[in-house]
C-alpha cells in the first residue's frame, strides 16, 4: 500500500493541515465568488473595528463570516465531484450543484441580515 501513489492518508496533523491549507488557496485562486466572499469579510471585519463592536457583535458576525465561506467551500467542492463524474448536461447533476448553490444562498442571505443588524444602528449612531 506504501507504493500505492493515490494513497495519501496524512502522516501527521502537520500534514493535514498543510493539505488544508493548499485546498483553501486553490479555491481563493480559482473561485472569483470566494474571493469576493474574502474581500467583503475583510471589509466587515474592519468596519468591526472602526465602529467598536461588543463581544456579542464580533461573535455573530464571525459566526456569519465563516458560515458563509464554508458553504462556499463545500459548494466548491460539491460542484468539483459533479465535474469529475460529466461535464455533460445531467438534470441529477444540475438539481445538486442547484441544491449546493442554494446553501450558499441562503448562508449569504444570513450574512447580510447578521451585517444589517450589528451595523446599520451604529452608523445612525454615528450620524446623529
Amino acid at each position: 500500500m506504501a507504493n500505492n501513489p493515490f494513497h495519501n492518508k496524512n502522516k501527521n496533523v502537520f500534514q493535514s493541515f498543510e493539505k488544508a491549507y493548499a485546498g483553501f488557496l486553490f479555491i481563493a485562486k480559482h473561485h472569483k465568488h470566494f474571493r469576493t466572499e474574502l474581500l467583503l469579510a475583510l471589509c466587515a471585519i474592519f468596519l468591526g473595528f472602526e465602529l467598536t463592536l461588543s463581544r456579542g457583535e464580533w461573535l455573530a458576525l464571525i459566526l456569519a463570516i465563516n458560515i458563509g465561506l464554508i458553504s462556499e467551500i463545500f459548494n466548491t467542492g460539491i460542484e468539483e465531484i459533479c465535474n469529475l463524474i460529466t461535464r455533460d448536461h445531467h438534470i441529477s447533476i444540475k438539481i445538486i450543484k442547484d441544491v449546493a448553490g442554494s446553501a450558499v444562498f441562503l448562508s449569504a442571505l444570513f450574512s447580510y441580515i447578521i451585517g444589517l443588524i450589528i451595523f446599520i444602528p451604529k452608523v445612525i449612531a454615528l450620524i446623529k
